[in-house]
This record gives C-alpha cells, structure tokens and sequence, in this order.
C-alpha cells in the first residue's frame, strides 16, 4: 500500500471508530440539542468517513483496496449494531398485556386482515396526525396516517398478504439491481471502460434503499409467521373465505 493510501485508511477507521465507539459505549441523549457539540462533531465525520468508503473509495484506493475499506467499515457497524442487540435482549422486558375484546377484528389468523405486530393481534385500525416541526419546533406540516387502534403504533404494510406481495416485488427488484451491478462491473473488468463503473456504483447505491425495504418486509413477513406458528393448531389450516 503506498503512503496515501495508508492515511486515507488510518483517517477514514479512526473517525468511523470513534463515532461507533460513542455510539456503543456512551448514553448520549436522545434529543439532538442536549447533545455536545464534541459528540455532535465525531458524529459527523463519522457519517463523512463511512460515506466516503461506501460511494468513493473504490474511485479514490481502486477496487480491491476500496472492497477492503468497505468491509471494515461494515464489519464496525454491525459490531455497533450486535452489541446494541444483545444488550436489549438482556434488558428486562415489561409483560405484553393482551389487547380487549373491543379492538380485535378476527380471532382467526387471516392474512387479509390487518395485523398488529407490537398487539400481535388483528386489531381495528385507528389514525394518528404525524407533525413534521422545523429546528425552532413549529408545526411546518402535519398529515394523518393509519395506527393501531389499541396501541397506537404503526399499521404501515399491515395486512400480511400485501406484506408478501411487496416482499416478493422488492426482492425482484434487488435481484435487478444486482445483476445490473455485477454486469457494469464485468464490462468494466473486461473491457476497462470507465463508464461501467460508474454505472456500477449508481446501481450500488440504488440497491441500498431497495435492500433496506426488503429487510423490513422481511422483519413483517417474520413477526407475522412467528405469531402464525404459535396458533392453535386449528387455525394452521385456516384459508380466508372468498366471495362467492
């Protein structure tokens, strides 16, 4: 490795550390303002650094020393994201109180009923106002949105069967995107022509939100199945009526 390529890896890991390292070990507040401004700065150049290394340093160190840089950069994250795992899990969890009768809709599993995964129940559907505030907390816009009825949380992508359907729709997508991906950077190792590279990389950093929608829905698709496994073996069968 020559010289700059040291440094860029030295700064890029050191800045990437020390915001994951305040991340993982420091109780910094919830709200931005109550924030230091030291920790606000690591933050920052942690962002910078982690976004250099995923869009630029292939461009900037080459491909194979780009990879690398990229690989250590997720590898700190996901360690990041392990340890905030394990230390909910072992965080003592409050008892789940059933939802009453008045909010549930079917005591069937019906895939084409809406589904609450915090009740883990088909509750009755409610709506909530969403404010969107400015940085001096006036209301600059406000809409309404779907929520559970009993626990007020999110019903987006709520009824199982459209959940599977999205969840099919977005992996296709991804798919796409990554074969595309891997073409360009075929076209680019084989041919050496520059523009299959930077359609390669506007591919990969198409695919990042496509692969984090498909992640949600798989989390969707999970808490539905977890909950349908735990049913009275009555149900497991249960196929919803159709019209006649």
């Amino acid at each position: 490795m020559q010289p700059l390529e040291i440094a860029i890896f030295a700064v890029v890991l050191t800045a990437v550390s020390l915001a994951a390292a305040q991340t993982a070990f420091l109780n910094l507040p919830e709200d931005p303002e109550e924030v230091s401004p030291i920790n606000k700065v690591i933050g920052q150049l942690g962002i910078l650094a982690a976004g250099f290394a995923l869009f630029l340093s292939p461009a900037v160190l080459g491909i194979d020393q780009g990879l690398i840089l990229i690989m250590l950069v997720v590898a700190v994250a996901a360690a990041v994201s392990l340890k905030k795992k394990i230390e909910r899990g072992l965080q003592p969890q409050p008892e789940k109180m059933s939802p009453p009768e008045s909010v549930i809709s079917s005591h069937e599993p019906d895939p084409t009923v809406a589904w609450c995964g915090k009740c883990e129940a088909h509750t009755l559907s409610g709506k909530t106002t969403v404010d969107h505030r400015n940085e001096y907390g006036s209301v600059t816009s406000s809409y309404e949105t779907a929520c559970c009825g009993h626990c007020g949380g999110s019903m987006l992508w709520n009824v199982p069967a459209h959940v599977r359907q999205a969840k099919n729709w977005t992996l296709g997508c991804a798919t796409i995107i990554g074969l595309i991906t891997g073409c360009c950077f075929t076209m680019y190792l084989l041919l050496n022509e520059a523009i299959g590279l930077v359609l390669a990389f506007f591919a990969a950093a198409l695919s990042l939100p496509v692969l984090g929608m498909v992640a949600w829905l798989l989390f969707l698709r999970w808490q539905w199945c977890k909950w349908l496994r735990n049913q009275p073996r009555r149900y497991l069968s249960y196929q919803p009526k159709r019209p006649s």
